[in-house]
């Protein structure tokens, strides 16, 4: 059986950045609001979740479940926004997930 892997990561002037791909996590001067304005907004999801009949699903399917801000963001405009005895369903997958300390810096 093989080990899940944690990423290389670098907290540094960059932000949450993964060292093995060269990549950001999310953009150090405000990932919330770029991911509100890409994840949420960009999806319409607000105007979706509002708009689920009683007893309504939705479903989020995503690849790179990284820092999981997109599915913080999601859960919260969820409970804002959809009516009552709906279901949020979100599926992810991630092959390097982050460690829970790693976590909770990226998130803080």
């Amino acid at each position: 059986m093989s080990k899940i892997k944690t990423p290389q990561i670098s907290f540094d002037g960059k932000g949450l950045t993964s060292t093995e791909f060269d990549d950001i996590y999310f953009q150090p001067e405000n990932g919330l609001a770029e991911t509100c304005h890409v994840f949420l907004e960009g999806n319409d999801l607000s105007k979706r979740f509002s708009a689920l009949p009683p007893g309504g699903n939705f479903v989020v399917g995503e690849l790179g479940f990284g820092t999981g801000l997109n599915f913080l963001v999601a859960v919260d405009l969820f409970l804002k926004a959809a009516p009552q005895n709906t279901h949020l369903h979100y599926w992810s997958v991630e092959g390097y997930p982050l460690s829970p300390d790693h976590l909770e810096t990226a998130l803080t």
